[in-house]
């Protein structure tokens, strides 16, 4: 996983996930535990809303359903 790249990093008892991206959207994941995520159906609805819409609305979603935590990771180079 790249350290140069932005990332929503989401924790919770079911699992971890990682989601990596750019303005133009979801570029790559790694999960941990049960937890899923269909790459191609996530690009496909990020591609619909701003990259940054798409993460803040993933964060609350998991937050609100797993009971977690996420933090947004930016890079500090652009």
């Amino acid at each position: 996983m790249s350290e140069s790249s932005d990332r929503l990093e989401c924790k919770s008892c079911n699992g971890n996930i990682t989601i990596l991206y750019d303005e133009k959207g979801v570029i790559g994941y790694s999960t941990i535990g049960s937890l899923s995520y269909d790459l191609y159906d996530e690009q496909e609805i990020a591609s619909k809303m701003s990259a940054s819409n798409y993460i803040n609305q993933y964060k609350i979603n998991f937050e609100n359903s797993y009971d977690g935590t996420c933090i947004i990771k930016e890079k500090s180079i652009r």
